[in-house]
């Protein structure tokens, strides 16, 4: 299953908020790695923090703490590592959260001197005191009212990227994701709350979804990608019957006997022996 983005169309959206904003904006995916970002470069203060390797970590890690918070659904603004001002906002469609839109790298007009010491501190270990004089004059100063209309703006864009499907984590709707969930975890022990903490849905969403798409349970459709995995095993393996009950995530020999048999109307012995005679 493929991340799908618009890209060349997210890129001119950002080119647009830039444009009206005048500050810089990045989208990022829902594991916190960007998507595009504009414009490149940062201002020269971020640049030259990131032109170390505990300032460029510093910088990766900020954004992850912070969308970690945002992923809890909700638009969050805080100063940086740095001291700088950002605001991170989830983006979200029928399937819960599938990335985040970012600006910031900015201070407010007002108060000023009080976080210019406060960011000269944080920064201490990148800028000698001439380097730091020179490069925090590339960060724009702007007020708070302004912050908040470009903070506006960008909720706008959300709903666009949204409406627009300029984002599909999956190419299939949560559906598609709960397959692909099913897909990779069958073989293995999992709760529904696992589940929707990694799918970024409600426990609801994914049972709702699943009855509408299929007719069945979760626990249905996972009990039924089993036997057809171990239907596949037992045609062209010579694991033993328990070590396929095992491989398809099955620990109870007996009720993987008695739930192959209630759905196949054969046993898994049975259903092996007739397969062989078939293919003779």
């Amino acid at each position: 299953m493929k991340n799908l983005y618009e890209n060349a169309q997210i890129e001119q959206l950002l080119k647009d908020f830039y444009t009206v904003t005048g500050q810089r904006v990045g989208v990022f995916d829902r594991d916190a790695n960007i998507i595009v970002e504009y414009p490149q470069p940062c201002c020269d203060f971020c640049s030259h923090i990131r032109s170390f390797q505990k300032g460029y970590k510093a910088c990766m890690n900020c954004d992850r703490t912070w969308i970690k918070e945002a992923a809890k659904g909700k638009t969050v603004k805080y100063r940086c590592h740095a001291g700088l001002i950002e605001i991170c906002a989830p983006i979200v469609d029928e399937i819960g959260i599938i990335g985040y839109f970012m600006f910031g790298q900015v201070l407010y007009d007002t108060g000023y001197q009080e976080q210019y010491e406060q960011c000269k501190k944080l920064c201490a270990d990148y800028f000698t005191p001439e380097e730091f004089e020179q490069k925090i004059s590339s960060v724009k100063r702007i007020s708070a009212e302004y912050l908040h209309s470009v903070e506006n703006i960008m909720a706008a864009c959300v709903g666009f990227i949204y409406l627009k499907q300029l984002m599909n984590v999956s190419g299939a709707g949560l559906w598609g994701q709960i397959d692909y969930y099913l897909e990779r975890n069958y073989t293995r022990h999992f709760t529904l709350e696992e589940m929707a903490e990694e799918l970024k849905v409600s426990v609801s969403s994914i049972c709702k979804t699943s009855k509408a798409k299929t007719g069945r349970t979760l626990k249905e459709l996972l009990m039924q990608k089993r036997i057809h995995k171990a239907k596949k095993l037992l045609q062209s393996s010579s694991h033993s019957i328990s070590e396929i009950a095992l491989l398809v995530g099955i620990t109870d020999y007996n009720y993987f006997s008695r739930l192959f048999k209630r759905m196949e109307g054969v046993s898994p012995t049975a259903f092996r022996k007739l397969s062989n005679e078939r293919y003779r």
